[in-house]
């Protein structure tokens, strides 16, 4: 007769094993089968990914709005809010540097965004990074803006 090979996530460390029954640990996943050790049958989860669970043979990503730099995490708290003023509409973000800045219009009052919203009509932010409805100016007397998300130059003089 013959030996099976460990299915992924498990791993059998002694010789004449009846069965696989060591899974790969939170923070891993079963990067392959037949494995005799962790460190044959399991790899950490890469920075932007995580597993909160024994046997995993794949990681989660860390959802949009959010990253995590660190690899072998451990939980969905591990991934980290993009910073106010930015967004990340990817899931499986590994850096604060995937945050990009809400563009030159909008602004993320909140840390996490997945996207950033506009600034009402009537008001305009010629900068990108905004983080609150307040950096949002109003249009200056004798211009106006009828549409939300709009630039300090898009005020145009009344007709």
């Amino acid at each position: 007769s013959s030996c099976t090979p460990c299915p992924r996530a498990t791993y059998a460390p002694s010789n004449g094993s009846v069965s696989c029954g060591f899974q790969c640990a939170p923070g891993t996943f079963g990067s392959t089968t037949g494995g005799a050790s962790a460190s044959q049958a399991c790899a950490a989860c890469a920075p932007g990914k995580f597993t909160d669970y024994a046997g995993a043979t794949s990681c989660d990503p860390c959802p949009p709005g959010r990253y995590n730099p660190a690899p072998g995490s451990i939980s969905a708290a591990s991934c980290l809010p993009c910073p106010a003023g930015t967004l990340n509409p990817f899931s499986g973000a590994a850096s604060v540097d995937d945050c990009g800045s809400c563009a030159p219009g909008s602004f993320a009052p909140s840390p996490g965004a997945s996207r950033c919203a506009p600034c009402p009509a009537g008001t305009a932010l010629d900068l990108p990074g905004g983080t609150l409805l307040s950096n949002c100016t109003a249009c200056r007397a004798g211009t106006y803006n009828p549409a939300p998300g709009q630039t300090s130059v898009s005020c145009a003089g009344c007709p």
